[in-house]
């Protein structure tokens, strides 16, 4: 039905320009209404779930940033150590290739460097926010590919769903390179 009101509204629209000189088209009440009605109807057919989806991110950016200071309270070794990696690289290190324990790859190293760079500060917040924002990259990805896969409401369920949900919020939190793997 919203396309046969826009085609409805567009041929409003073209006749109204056929039968207007130009100078008085700019001031025609008639046009610029069903351009409103259109604007509108696009507004809501088309632009409803990105709408949705940005106050999802929102939730999800509340629920993984929100006193995240000191809930989990403390760090573990492992936070450390990625901790002190971020460091080493901000100071002109550049492994391809992690040693510390079972070794690891060095990708979330580099990711926390850069958000230490960009925040000014080498504390556990640059870890954990760095965390928060694969967390959020998760949830974009996971949209994009599930409208693709079964719909654009499909895809917003279910990314409602993972900005609330408990383990993604608490691995979000956490300032652990395992919040790469979805994203």
């Amino acid at each position: 039905m919203s396309a046969k009101l826009t085609v409805l509204s567009t041929m409003n629209i073209m006749s109204i320009m056929e039968n207007t000189p130009p100078v008085k088209m700019l001031f025609n009440p008639r046009l610029l209404r069903y351009d409103v009605r259109t604007l509108i109807m696009n507004l809501k057919t088309h632009h409803a779930p990105i709408v949705a989806l940005v106050l999802v991110l929102l939730l999800a950016l509340f629920m993984r940033v929100w006193q995240l200071d000191t809930a989990p309270p403390g760090l573990t070794h492992d936070e450390a150590g990625h901790g002190q990696d971020a460091i080493a690289i901000l100071h002109g290190a550049r492994p391809l290739y992690e040693t510390v324990g079972y070794g690891r790859e060095p990708l979330y190293d580099y990711a926390v460097a850069m958000v230490m760079a960009l925040l000014g500060r080498s504390d556990y917040m640059a870890l954990r926010l760095t965390s928060a924002l694969f967390g959020l990259l998760t949830i974009v990805a996971s949209y994009l590919w599930l409208r693709r896969a079964f719909g654009p409401w499909q895809a917003l369920l279910a990314c409602a769903w993972l900005a609330g949900s408990f383990w993604a919020v608490s691995v979000s939190r956490q300032g652990l390179r395992s919040v790469m793997l979805p994203a």
